[in-house]
């Protein structure tokens, strides 16, 4: 399902995705625990962004609901992970089709807070989708990316300033 969205095909993705998963179809999985795995907020993820590019908003608007539920009683525990925290507020924001409070929140998570863990990557890869053609979204990810290099360039430097580089890696 996702190679067919990363495609653009977001009718097949659908069809495949729900075939694969019909409680998401018939929404069962609304009445059910919210799924506490990366792969199963992921799949939530890659749900909403397929009901909202199908067209079907109030779908996607009761699962965004479900998971801006448990976000906020992850962020209300004071034993849940500040990455986790962030992640789950970042994904709110995102699946509630939220642009502004989604770029202000990636933002301040990662150049403020410097959670650096994963956002890069995530983007990188596509986790976006919905956004990915926003000039103020390509314009946030050109500054994490540029940031995302000046640290890796510093931490090679200082590898190979205490011998514990391979010249062989540059390669």
């Amino acid at each position: 399902s996702w190679v067919y969205l990363l495609q653009g095909n977001s009718s097949k993705a659908m069809q495949l995705f729900e075939t694969e998963f019909p409680s998401f179809a018939d929404e069962s999985i609304l009445s059910q625990e919210f799924p506490r795995s990366r792969s199963g907020l992921l799949n939530w993820i890659q749900y909403v962004e397929l009901l909202r590019m199908t067209g079907q908003e109030q779908k996607a608007d009761r699962f965004a609901q479900k998971l801006c539920e448990y976000t906020q009683s992850v962020v209300e525990d004071p034993f849940s992970r500040v990455h986790i925290r962030n992640f789950l507020v970042l994904n709110c924001h995102y699946v509630s089709n939220d642009k502004s409070e989604f770029i202000k929140t990636l933002e301040n998570i990662f150049f403020e807070k410097k959670d650096l863990m994963d956002w890069f990557v995530d983007i990188k890869s596509g986790l976006y989708l919905l956004f990915e053609n926003d000039p103020e979204f390509k314009s946030l990810f050109k500054r994490i990316e540029a940031e995302v290099h000046r640290q890796r360039a510093e931490v090679i430097e200082y590898l190979k300033e205490e011998g514990d580089w391979d010249p062989a890696w540059d390669k």
